[in-house]
């Protein structure tokens, strides 16, 4: 039996390319990747001219009905930028882009699905206290002290953890309090939509009752922990934002984050008794830097807000960072799936649609993966339990 070709819209094939921040010959490569340059397939898909496969995966991409494809013109549905807060130094960094919003509108269909099947279930949270519980008049210690006694943190940890373990330490207390951390250096499953860290490094959403913190995976390492406890001060002082944190920004809300953040992992008064004079600036930062298990990045945030070096030499670790940002390497992918998609979050959506509460293609939507993969979690909790 011969398969169908469509003759569709080259200005719809135009509009969700736009949506995966790409043009049409990047939208044939995410839709066909094994069609050959040059080829006469790639010229009937550039074209218009698909296949009933490649129909599929462009109404799934474009999240539209299989008859929106033969249009003429995109279509006036809701795929409205939401709105969050910009706190960004904007001259250090670039526009927001198709990949950021995709990123937002995922998580915030996440929150939504999540909130509502929580009502259903009868376990939604009452508004959480610690929700906007200070404002920009409160010190940065006694926020610190806050967030460390809200989700437990042991600082007796610190010693037990390297600096790639540490952001899960503090995640999984975080998620323990009610809050929603997702880390993702791409959008959704699609690893050739890769984040621009230059855009942003975070974002805050702080919602009374599922409060949500996202960190750009495409980051540096050295970088990651540091801005997960940024956008932690962000829920802490109730407001939403996206962030770029600079350690000499002149935004209020920033640089309060900033300052709580550097005192949840460097503490003052310790930081300035480990900090040797006599030493140079570079062994200070690798010493201190391995006391308190967190980067060097970390170290000169602290040692700038405290004058023991220029911004310029922050700006050189950075630099450095992100020269040297590795993609992952792989290991098992389904411990992956957690970690883009909030562990608290992924367990609720197998558990869901492993007991038929909602169906297996829906969970497999919330998550960005396959339906085989729900199950395959189920199974890997079930071992792990």
């Amino acid at each position: 039996m011969s398969s169908i070709d469509y003759q569709v819209s080259t200005t719809m094939l135009d509009w969700i390319a736009n949506t995966q921040g790409t043009d049409r010959q990047g939208l044939a490569e995410l839709i066909a990747p094994t069609i050959k340059p040059n080829s006469k397939k790639l010229q009937k898909f550039l074209d218009g001219v698909i296949n009933q496969s490649q129909a599929d995966k462009l109404i799934k991409l474009a999240n539209i009905p299989f008859g929106f494809l033969f249009l003429n013109q995109p279509p006036p549905i809701n795929f409205a930028k939401p709105i969050l807060p910009d706190f960004r130094t904007i001259q250090d960094s670039d526009p927001l882009s198709a990949d950021f919003y995709a990123v937002l509108n995922d998580i915030q269909g996440k929150l939504d699905w999540y909130r509502d099947y929580l009502k259903q279930e009868d376990m939604l949270p009452e508004n959480l206290s610690f929700v906007g519980k200070f404002n920009l008049h409160d010190k940065a210690e006694k926020i610190a002290t806050d967030i460390a006694q809200t989700i437990g943190y042991d600082i007796e940890q610190r010693a037990q953890l390297n600096k790639d373990k540490y952001f899960g330490y503090i995640a999984e207390l975080l998620e323990k309090v009610g809050i929603l951390v997702l880390k993702s250096g791409i959008v959704g499953s699609n690893t050739h939509r890769k984040l621009n860290v230059r855009e942003f490094r975070g974002f805050a959403i702080a919602d009374k009752q599922i409060p949500v913190i996202f960190v750009n995976g495409a980051d540096a390492v050295s970088a990651q922990l540091f801005t997960l406890l940024h956008e932690v001060a962000h829920i802490w002082l109730g407001e939403s934002g996206i962030s770029n944190p600079d350690p000499v920004t002149d935004n209020k809300t920033e640089k309060l984050c900033n300052q709580v953040a550097s005192e949840f992992l460097v503490p003052r008064n310790e930081f300035l008794q480990q900090w040797q004079p006599e030493k140079d600036v570079q062994e200070n930062l690798e010493m201190l830097a391995k006391y308190f298990r967190v980067s060097t990045y970390v170290i000169a945030i602290k040692a700038i807000q405290n004058k023991l070096i220029e911004y310029k030499v922050w700006q050189e670790i950075r630099q450095n960072d992100l020269a040297v940002v590795k993609q992952s390497s792989g290991g098992n992918p389904y411990n992956m799936y957690p970690v883009r998609n909030s562990k608290r979050l992924t367990q609720t959506v197998v558990y869901a649609a492993m007991s038929k509460k909602i169906l297996l293609r829906e969970g497999a939507k919330l998550l960005n993966v396959n339906p085989t993969t729900i199950v395959e979690l189920y199974k890997q909790n079930k071992r792990n339990d």
